[in-house]
């Protein structure tokens, strides 16, 4: 997007705050989300209709995809558990052997075998010696199960939701942003009143960015960061 775009500056503004020098912010009608696209230059795909939404819903949005790169996994978000779990066992492979040989799996050897291949050529010298550096626990570790993949789909859908509330200081704006991406919560909690606070809490990532909103740590951290809002009083008569 060029300099005057409405999103250029609060991309801006979360490319600096999570350190991902070199992103680009592209615009499209082919996404309803930002999407994250790690090629030769590291992308932010997003929908034209965001330059629409109030400033820290733009912030939160964009942050996101932004936080999956900063983990190193741009393609979580649209990727099944059982292939995200098929990829993290073909990297662990690529040092050890045997990883999780013991789940006799006929599925997911499957899909490590389709996945071994292009991650071979994927993988550089320093992803290759991180990985390398793990072989030890990775010989004495059992392999992943679905569920174990799924928590960890969980937690950094958590940790996206939890940067983005500390980037703008906004719980509702967060929870908006969740809203447009998740479609379960936002049928859930569409109606506001008490039934759509008891979604949010019920919800595993609604209800841990409004746990964490509550949180000392997270107040020190929006202070740092410049986020913490406070309320001007208002003049007497």
């Amino acid at each position: 997007v060029p300099p005057g775009h409405p999103l250029a500056v609060p991309f801006a503004r979360a490319v600096a705050s999570l350190g991902q020098t070199g992103a680009e912010l592209v615009v499209s009608d082919a996404v309803v989300y930002p999407l994250a696209v790690h090629q030769s230059v590291p992308r932010v795909i997003a929908p034209w209709g965001l330059a629409n939404a109030p400033d820290p819903v733009q912030v939160a949005a964009l942050s996101r995809p932004l936080v999956r790169m900063a983990l190193g996994m741009p393609w979580i978000d649209r990727a099944r558990p059982e292939e995200v779990r098929a990829l993290l066992v073909a990297a662990a492979r690529i040092v050890c052997p045997t990883y999780a040989l013991e789940r006799n799996d006929g599925a997911l050897e499957s899909l490590v075998a389709e996945y071994a291949k292009p991650l071979g050529k994927a993988i550089g010298r320093t992803q290759k010696k991180a990985l390398s550096a793990l072989t030890s626990r990775l010989e004495e570790a059992p392999g992943p199960t679905v569920e174990d993949v799924r928590a960890l789909v969980r937690c950094v859908g958590q940790t996206e939701l939890r940067v983005a509330f500390l980037l703008t200081g906004d719980l509702l704006a967060t929870l908006d942003d969740l809203r447009a991406s998740d479609g379960d919560y936002a049928r859930a909690a569409g109606t506001p009143g008490p039934g759509a606070l008891a979604a949010t809490l019920r919800h595993p990532l609604g209800g841990d960015v409004v746990a964490f909103a509550l949180t000392e740590t997270a107040t020190a951290i929006r202070r740092e960061a410049g986020t913490i809002w406070t309320a001007t009083a208002a003049p007497s008569d």
